[in-house]
């Protein structure tokens, strides 16, 4: 349900962005935003974002969330055709150049950002929020916002994590466990990972199973619950798959190697990424120094001011930000 921005019944402890998703997003919500000919709008975009989720959701830590390249991902080396669509596209204009100003703007505010050098921002996130639900105790953990838009991130929703979608209205799409069950009729929201693995995404070069779209794959994991109970060990017969067209039946049943094989792409944080993440001796958590809104020791707030009147923002200023 939608919460009003003046409705704080706690501070959440983690707020993670995805920054890419963010940056954007506000490229496309203002494209002819400009100084002195510089472009100007995918940088206001995501400070007025970033600015309404601090106030609205007041965390304790704060941090921005990056990917690495496209063609250093590890995904790429279980599948040569992830997101290689893309890699011929130009890029649009002037939107690297907003994002790098962009960085260099948050650092003198004072807010942590982490960029993975083989992982995309989703795994980034995946990583933190599911080692900051071993945070705090088992009958109070750490309460986590990821701020995206991006549907993909909605399989990691737990008790503890919440998804919030910003609508540039003033009130968010919040997603819960009870959203997911209402929306999706998943009880489990890891379960979206499923879907995901047999509808596939051309765009995103994920192969799925040809013949499923996106409701006929929610249909099955909705009856039959996660693949690896029945498309794996082949436990349903065709009869037991009866109501569906008999290709769709036939080709969830046989053709189990396709479905693995994009389930470890879409779901966060990857199998072999997390068999990794356990044998680390400190959580990326530990590794940084994280700082609260109220004491970042590493704001340069005079450059920050600068920053924001050669972008000749008049509407926000870098004082926002605490």
């Amino acid at each position: 349900m939608p919460i009003k921005p003046e409705i704080r019944t706690r501070r959440c402890n983690l707020l993670l962005v995805d920054g890419e998703h963010a940056a954007y997003r506000s490229y496309y919500v203002f494209p002819n935003m400009s100084y002195n000919g510089k472009p100007t709008g995918l940088i206001f975009g995501f400070l007025n974002l970033f600015r309404t989720a601090l106030r609205r959701y007041n965390p304790f830590i704060t941090v921005i969330c990056w990917g690495g390249k496209r063609k250093d991902l590890f995904r790429r080396e279980l599948s040569s055709v992830y997101k290689a669509s893309r890699d011929s596209e130009e890029p649009p204009v002037g939107l690297y150049e907003q994002i790098d100003d962009l960085k260099l703007i948050i650092d003198r505010l004072g807010f942590v950002q982490i960029r993975g050098e083989r992982l995309e921002a989703d795994d980034v996130i995946a990583i933190l929020s599911m080692q900051a639900s071993f945070k705090g105790s088992a009958s109070n953990p750490w309460e986590v916002y990821i701020l995206s838009g991006d549907k993909d991130l909605l399989q990691l929703v737990s008790s503890n994590v919440k998804v919030i979608a910003p609508t540039g209205k003033e009130e968010d799409e919040i997603y819960t466990v009870k959203r997911i069950k209402e929306e999706y009729g998943l009880s489990d929201p890891t379960l979206l990972a499923d879907v995901a693995a047999l509808a596939g995404d051309r765009g995103d070069g994920v192969e799925g199973i040809r013949g499923i779209g996106g409701k006929t794959a929610l249909k099955l994991i909705q009856d039959y619950g996660s693949i690896f109970t029945w498309v794996g060990e082949h436990k349903l017969s065709m009869d037991d798959l009866d109501g569906l067209p008999n290709r769709v039946a036939k080709r969830s049943v046989e053709i189990c190697d396709k479905v693995f094989s994009s389930w470890d792409l879409v779901k966060l944080p990857p199998p072999w990424l997390k068999e990794k993440m356990w044998h680390e001796e400190r959580s990326i958590l530990d590794q940084f120094k994280f700082a609260t809104s109220r004491e970042r020791s590493s704001v340069n707030l005079e450059a920050a001011i600068r920053m924001f009147i050669d972008c000749g923002f008049n509407k926000i200023s870098a004082t926002d930000f605490g």
